[in-house]
């Protein structure tokens, strides 16, 4: 600090001719000599001026910055925008460099709806270099401004086209209560040991993960399975198989609510089911389910009195709603049926996956399952849309008649 106030006293003196200095004497050897008071501060100033220059160089450089103005941090540069498939647009910017007037303070992102010129704004801190945030879709023009203790500078202005993926859309639909994704094989939404699953992790929120704590009941991991992602791999017989379970029955009401599973078929022994997701009591038709009767018939069910829906595809997206009084199916993005169902007639304490009754060692699956979703409440046509999209980008559903 005192090296800043030494320099700050005398630097102005090195700038100035002291025009309004007088003369004065001094005898030297008995002789008297006269020097201008402005050549003496003149040449003390350079000294000092040259003494802090060598003694303190970056103070005094900072010091000269400050006081020609010059001292706005180096502008960020704009490099990266893209939508997440959260909903959510990512932005990546290099990180300002302070120019010697201290450290930068801060850095604040603006937006601008080209269509409806709302005007956004979000503060990071200093060092931030990327932003995640939510604005509404459409055009956007985007910039970053960095803020220090000599300016503020600023950063190129992107144009950018912000549009939900539709994976996005998926992600941003409300009230779901559960999520189970095959094709994500990390830990947060499975758990695998030796190629097999033993817990299949709700990413919903809800905690609903679906477990089996018996190695020859769980499904393998298969990789590059459907559509080059992985996918659960049942190889159930009318008599054995794999399932996973939830120790509640969340589906088993006579609430509106939405299923939703995509998933492949292989074979279905003669007289027997196959089930997807399901809430049903032995000796029970009634309860809440998506299960394959045979090779081209479904049986799903949002409440009471299931529908059958009939279906050449081999992979094949189910999704059936109730919205409290009629269900609806669909088959890879046709209407199969609608009916008024009955009240639910009696209830499982479980749910189950890849198995038809609860607590029956029979009707096992034999295929693959790749995702599955519950919604409590009948989703709308423009949602069952999205979902019908993204199933049809991600896992390659055929959406149309078969």
């Amino acid at each position: 600090m005192f090296n800043i106030v030494v320099i700050l006293l005398f630097l102005p003196c090195a700038w100035t001719s002291c025009d309004s200095g007088t003369d004065f004497g001094i005898l030297y050897n008995g002789t008297t000599a006269f020097r201008s008071t402005k050549v003496f501060l003149f040449s003390f100033s350079l000294r000092i001026f040259f003494f802090g220059l060598f003694v303190f160089p970056d103070t005094l450089i900072r010091v000269l910055r400050c006081l020609e103005g010059v001292l706005a941090p180096n502008p960020p540069v704009l490099w990266g925008l893209r939508s997440t498939d959260k909903g959510q647009l990512l932005l990546n910017w290099t990180a300002p460099v302070d120019e010697g007037a201290g450290p930068l303070i801060r850095c604040d992102v603006y937006t601008t709806s080209l269509a409806t010129g709302t005007e956004g704004f979000y503060n990071v801190p200093a060092g931030s270099t990327s932003l995640v945030m939510s604005p509404s879709p459409g055009f956007l023009w985007v910039k970053v401004r960095a803020f220090g203790l000599g300016g503020i500078s600023e950063s190129n202005t992107v144009a950018f086209n912000f549009t939900l993926t539709s994976r996005a859309s998926v992600c941003l639909m409300s009230n779901k209560l559960l999520w189970l994704d095959a094709a994500d094989t990390s830990a947060s939404s499975m758990d695998v040991s030796g190629g097999k699953c033993s817990r299949w992790i709700d990413q919903s929120g809800s905690n609903y993960h679906f477990a089996n704590g018996l190695s020859a009941e769980q499904p393998t991991v298969a990789p590059n399975a459907v559509n080059g992602l992985s996918a659960l791999n049942f190889t159930g017989t009318s008599t054995a198989g794999q399932r996973l379970s939830v120790a509640t029955n969340f589906i088993g009401n006579n609430n509106a609510k939405t299923l939703v599973a995509v998933f492949t078929r292989r074979t279905v022994p003669t007289g027997s089911y196959s089930g997807i997701i399901t809430s049903a009591l032995p000796a029970t038709d009634t309860a809440p389910r998506i299960v394959v009767d045979n090779v081209n018939t479904f049986t799903v069910s949002g409440k009471g009195t299931p529908l059958q829906l009939t279906s050449n595809a081999t992979l094949t997206l189910v999704v059936v709603t109730f919205d409290g009084s009629t269900q609806v199916g669909y088959v890879n993005g046709v209407q199969k049926g609608s009916s008024v169902p009955s009240n639910v007639a009696s209830i499982s304490s479980s749910t189950m996956i890849g198995t038809y009754r609860v607590a029956e060692n029979s009707w096992f699956h034999n295929g693959f399952i790749c995702e599955i979703l519950v919604f409590d409440r009948a989703i709308s046509s423009i949602e069952r849309g999205s979902i019908e999209q993204y199933a049809s980008e991600k896992w390659g559903v055929v959406l149309g008649p078969s």
